[in-house]
């Protein structure tokens, strides 16, 4: 019997790759539908504790969102060295405008938080 040997030129997507790309898209989703709830929760008059509460699913969404594009971002660059194409930098800066916005949302949602408790 023949051995396999994996080359790591042959692999085309890992699945961390995938995993990270897949979990980029459902927390930018979900760092969407909240920021739209807390939105909406200001014009149909949200208790004020409901309020705090989706500030900070929101906040902690967009914290771990950050950290997984920086993932997606270290593994792009590290599968463009590896692998070469063009893919992987469409990917990383994919990757840097969904971490963009999603600083700002926290910052947002972190200021409005500050606000909210007094100053």
């Amino acid at each position: 019997m023949k051995k396999k040997e994996t080359d790591l030129t042959k692999i085309d997507s890992s699945v961390l790759y995938r995993l990270i790309g897949r979990s980029i898209l459902f927390l930018a989703m979900m760092t969407v539908v909240l920021f739209l709830f807390y939105a909406c929760g200001n014009f149909q008059l949200f208790l004020d504790r409901t309020q705090r509460f989706i500030m900070l699913l929101c906040s902690i969404t967009s914290i771990i969102l950050i950290f997984f594009c920086l993932a997606g971002m270290i593994e792009s660059v590290a599968l463009f060295f590896i692998h070469g194409g063009r893919r992987y930098w469409i990917y990383f800066t994919l990757c840097i405008f969904t971490a963009l916005p999603s600083a700002a949302v926290f910052l947002f949602m972190r200021t409005a938080a500050f606000l909210a408790d007094g100053i």
